[in-house]
């Protein structure tokens, strides 16, 4: 019982001491600028060039694109309908991403809905022309959410898009 007492009046000395060194604070400080991830230069980003990324409500993303999506509300579900060219207040965005080292594959899906969004994923590897599911989390309110797999990814196809009921828990399926 005894070191550990040494050991942490050391270190409150050492603590204290490193205080006593430091410039006086400033009695303003500036309000730090806040930005949301859909808010950084995404505006110039977002891929309309290709049809076959949005087709009978399925979206298709490919690594090194960012898809921002129009979305129309139809009771539960949440339907995408049009591809945008800048990531516009409640636009879905979506985007893919291939990463070197180590090798993998990440989404990002930025929710622009005031609910819990869910939705099903099929992954086609390299070299396949099969795609698979594969599982996904809901994602928050208004936030965005992450997924990621240890490979690389050819194309990623999103559909059945749907709301939660307030107070769903975060179940990924």
């Amino acid at each position: 019982m005894r070191q550990p007492v040494i050991k942490f009046g050391s270190v409150a000395v050492l603590l204290a001491a490193g205080c006593e060194s430091a410039p006086p604070p400033a009695t303003q400080h500036p309000a730090p600028e806040v930005r949301t991830p859909s808010a950084t230069n995404s505006a110039a980003n977002c891929q309309v060039g290709r049809p076959a990324a949005l087709t009978k409500g399925a979206i298709t993303i490919r690594p090194g694109e960012m898809l921002c999506v129009q979305l129309r509300s139809q009771g539960d579900s949440i339907v995408p309908i049009a591809l945008l060219e800048s990531a516009s207040p409640g636009a879905l965005v979506l985007t893919l991403k291939q990463d070197q080292a180590p090798i993998g594959t990440t989404l990002t899906v930025q929710n622009p809905v005031s609910v819990l969004l869910s939705y099903q994923a099929a992954i086609r590897l390299p070299g396949r022309s099969d795609s698979h599911h594969t599982s996904t989390c809901p994602v928050m309110s208004h936030r965005f959410g992450i997924e990621s797999w240890p490979y690389q990814i050819d194309e990623l196809t999103l559909t059945d898009f749907k709301r939660l009921p307030e107070g769903a828990t975060l179940v990924c399926t």
